[in-house]
């Protein structure tokens, strides 16, 4: 949602929460020639000291401290403190950045989405993989999709361990398939696995869309080794992208028939849309990500990803929940 607040010719900007992605957010925002980092907040106090020490900015007693010093912040504190975080600061009229989801329920989504509107603030969500996508040319590469497969893991790390992995990890790949597939659920069916709590840990889950398409997700926070792929099914073709192993791949069905007809394997360098490899391994979505918001603070232009966009990932992911239930540790829904 663009703004209608006069223009900025420099941004100042704080970091509520200083662990692993808050400090990238403060190393994001100090190296931005059109950002101020003014401050960084964290209930531990000694953390935000070696962040503020390390990018040459003031420690904030407390939120009010950033109070009519900065106009934008992010906020990297934990998932279910988001809604309470990032609404203190939209009540101020200051931008916020919020990791991603944006809430941990649609009702505190639409509470923020609409204080945004009401004192014309961006407010974006850390959504990185659209950064990523953003090198792909889907318009040219994806024709009629039918179906979306997507798998994320990695080994556990002990972070984000406040919400499930389909809050945590999942929702990237959700709210890719709905940039791809514009859809609305019609039935989801999900079973999960609980290791380190009684959250889900890992989700294998499907969703059929209104229009009967397909969208399969699989998200492990306690993989024993790191997967990220997208497979996007159409009629004529498939589009294979294995993030972790560096590999892309598109088979094309000259007779529009996927299911055993003749198949025509395309290198990447002959496909036009198709980025090298080199340029997505290079890449810097967090710093993409902060430079957009940094953007569309200054300008009023809309973020990349908005309040609205990623409450419609938050849906989705919250029907995976319900459709996984609850769980005990070590238990399979």
């Amino acid at each position: 949602m663009p703004y209608n607040r006069p223009k900025l010719s420099r941004v100042r900007t704080g970091v509520v929460g200083t662990g692993y992605f808050g400090r990238l957010h403060a190393s994001k925002y100090a190296a931005i020639p059109g950002a101020d980092l003014v401050g960084v907040f964290d209930l531990d106090a000694e953390r935000a000291q070696m962040v503020a020490d390390e990018f040459g900015c003031a420690v904030m007693g407390s939120l009010d401290d950033f109070f009519g010093k900065v106009d934008a912040v992010s906020i990297s504190a934990p998932a279910t403190h988001h809604y309470e975080l990032a609404s203190r600061f939209l009540e101020q009229g200051i931008h916020v950045l919020i990791e991603k989801p944006i809430a941990t329920t649609l009702e505190d989504a639409d509470r923020l989405i609409k204080l945004a509107r009401e004192k014309q603030a961006v407010i974006q969500v850390g959504h990185q993989e659209r950064y990523v996508f953003s090198r792909f040319d889907l318009p040219a590469l994806v024709s009629d999709p039918v179906e979306i497969v997507c798998r994320r893991a990695g080994p556990f790390t002990g972070r984000n361990t406040d919400v499930s992995a389909i809050l945590d990890l999942m929702i990237h790949d959700i709210d890719i398939s709905h940039q791809i597939l514009r859809y609305k659920p019609a039935e989801v069916t999900a079973t999960g696995r609980a290791v380190h709590g009684d959250l889900a840990d890992e989700i294998d889950a499907t969703v059929t869309t209104e229009d009967g398409k397909t969208v399969r997700v699989f998200a492990s926070r306690v993989g024993d080794k790191l997967e990220r792929s997208v497979r996007i099914a159409c009629k004529d073709r498939e589009i294979m992208i294995d993030f972790a192993n560096r590999k892309f791949e598109l088979v094309e069905f000259p007779e529009g028939n996927g299911n055993g007809g003749p198949r025509r394997i395309m290198d990447p360098s002959e496909v036009d849309g198709l980025p090298v490899v080199d340029e997505l391994v290079s890449q810097d979505p967090l710093a993409e990500e902060i430079g957009g918001f940094v953007n569309a603070v200054a300008t009023g232009a809309r973020p990349r990803v908005s309040g609205e966009d990623a409450r419609r990932a938050l849906a989705t992911a919250l029907a995976i929940e319900e459709a996984v239930g609850p769980l005990t540790r070590e238990e399979s829904a």
